[in-house]
């Protein structure tokens, strides 16, 4: 599993998921063990790209990235 480094103690996987299952654990893990994350967002792969892409500039434009620390969101609540 590849991990990122975006700043000190701070890693990743990846910033937008299809994996719903295993990044939703990841972010419980995280969580349970009082460890931080940026911000986890998942899909589902039967929306269109344009649709994706929607929703995720919803998210982009109501939530500041402070506001996306530590938490998990789903694209098929910003439809």
């Amino acid at each position: 599993m590849k991990k990122f480094c975006i700043g000190p103690m701070k890693i990743i996987e990846q910033p937008t998921s299809f994996n719903t299952r295993n990044f939703y654990r990841l972010h419980t893990a995280f969580t349970t063990q009082a460890e931080e994350h940026m911000g986890i967002i998942l899909g589902q792969q039967n929306y269109s790209v344009g649709e994706q892409l929607r929703r995720l500039l919803k998210i982009i434009a109501t939530k500041s990235a402070e506001e996306m620390y530590n938490q998990v969101e789903f694209l098929s609540a910003w439809g």
